[in-house]
């Protein structure tokens, strides 16, 4: 008994420290691969001047990537507060219809366009929560209404809806068309649903702390 319980706290403190230890690497790596974006441009301009950058002093690189990064976040503020002005938006404007034009980048421009407007939330993708039964066998799965309205899609019967249903322990999942009137409507944060999707149920608390109602 004692042996089993020493077990179980080694186990938790073990993946106490490596959540812990995984969420700080994950940052550092981002820090340090924005730091290196940044300084590419930098270290090129200096090139020509020093030749090989293995033969300047040690702290010059490192001091290098923290002002890179500095000024990148900087830039990135601008440039965020600049897009909400007519010019930038005339501009970003131009450029989709440009890049539009162009078969294969337009695909894979707009994909991106999408998935960043659904992080920075500025596009809302997901607009309810629902429960999609199961044909045959009475379950449900929990699923995310992405698009309620097909008119424009001759091809689509009315009163059809897009969900889409992410898979558990790993980013993807499937899109199913079904009738609207199929589908149950779940009291349920977007955010949420997400959060019990991927960790399969292990994670079913609101914002709030109180048990999600599914």
């Amino acid at each position: 008994m004692l042996e089993k319980r020493l077990a179980r706290k080694i186990i938790q403190g073990l993946l106490t420290i490596l959540r812990l230890a995984l969420t700080l690497y994950a940052f550092c790596w981002t820090g340090i691969s924005l730091a290196k974006l940044f300084a590419a441009p930098l270290i090129l301009a200096l090139r020509p001047f020093v030749g090989n950058m293995t033969d300047l002093p040690g702290w010059f690189l490192p001091c290098l990537y923290v002002v890179s990064l500095v000024f990148g976040v900087i830039v990135l503020i601008l440039v965020g507060i600049a897009v909400h002005y007519a010019l930038a938006q005339t501009i970003l404007a131009w450029i989709d219809r440009k890049v539009s034009r162009i078969p294969l980048a337009k695909t894979l421009y707009g994909s991106i366009k999408d998935l960043l407007g659904l992080f920075s939330g500025e596009a809302k993708a997901f607009s309810r929560v629902v429960l999609v039964p199961l044909p045959g066998i009475g379950h449900k799965v929990l699923g995310m209404v992405t698009r309620e309205d097909f008119s424009a899609m001759k091809a689509v019967p009315p009163n059809t809806i897009a969900v889409y249903i992410p898979m558990s322990y790993q980013i993807g999942g499937f899109t199913v068309l079904v009738p609207n009137d199929s589908v149950e409507t779940v009291d349920m944060s977007v955010e949420d649903a997400l959060r019990f999707s991927v960790t399969a149920g292990v994670s079913s608390t609101k914002s709030g702390g109180a048990p999600a109602q599914v």
